[in-house]
């Protein structure tokens, strides 16, 4: 009996035990977007992007040319990624593949680093008979692993033929493989696993949508299915 009412005990003991203590930080007008193990902060202030940590704000700036910046999100060395304005070639798919646009202002992806500063990661267009002016195009980043991988989606015309990428050492974007009308990249993990959506909705993807994944060791998507309902999309990669 005595030793039933002991493991008892240690058995209401051990939540409370676990229980997590908060404390209260005032960020004042910062707007956060996404945060770290190290408790470091992403987020923007007067249209610019910062990092919040225990010392205080950090103002990311801009792209040399631009004006604006917007940070999405942080990985656990400190690298934000996110979407800012200012000068950049676009590179051209398909029959325009090679070509490119020299535009004076692209909202564009871009990776933040310590050593480097902010680095736009440009965007890519499509056939020129199809779509001529590429400087409308926009990318913008979603997600960075630890390796300082940038994912997010390259939007061609009007949120329609939307295409998920990654960032590669050149400094640009490479495009997932297309395997869908609009495709949606969200979230990478330390391998390079990338999540997101793919859809056959060129109007609403992200009501029809369904969440994929696209493995670092395949050349395609793999649609995951919906519960049943319409669509399904991932926030976050666990």
């Amino acid at each position: 009996m005595r030793r039933f009412v002991c493991c008892l005990l240690i058995s209401f003991a051990a939540p409370v035990a676990s229980a997590q203590r908060y404390a209260i930080t005032d960020l004042g007008a910062f707007s956060p977007t996404a945060i770290n193990t190290q408790g470091h902060i992403a987020g923007n202030l007067d249209g610019h992007a910062y990092i919040w940590t225990f010392q205080g704000l950090q103002n990311l700036g801009a792209l040399t040319g631009g004006k604006a910046s917007s940070a999405a999100t942080i990985n656990d060395a400190g690298e934000v990624a996110g979407m800012a304005d200012g000068p950049a070639a676009v590179y051209g798919v398909g029959a325009a593949y090679g070509l490119e646009q020299n535009c004076s202002d692209v909202n564009q992806a871009f990776v933040w680093t310590k050593a480097k500063g902010m680095q736009g990661l440009g965007t890519v267009g499509i056939d020129a008979n199809e779509w001529g002016d590429w400087c409308q195009i926009i990318s913008y980043a979603a997600g960075i692993n630890l390796a300082g991988v940038a994912v997010g989606t390259n939007d061609f015309v009007d949120d329609t033929y939307d295409w998920a990428f990654f960032s590669n050492t050149a400094g640009g974007i490479t495009l997932l493989p297309m395997d869908a009308w609009a495709q949606l990249a969200y979230a990478i993990n330390k391998p390079g696993d990338v999540v997101g959506m793919l859809s056959q909705n060129t109007t609403v993807p992200t009501v029809s949508g369904h969440a994929a994944l696209w493995s670092s060791d395949t050349s395609s998507g793999q649609d995951l299915g919906s519960l049943g309902g319409p669509g399904s999309f991932w926030l976050l990669l666990l």
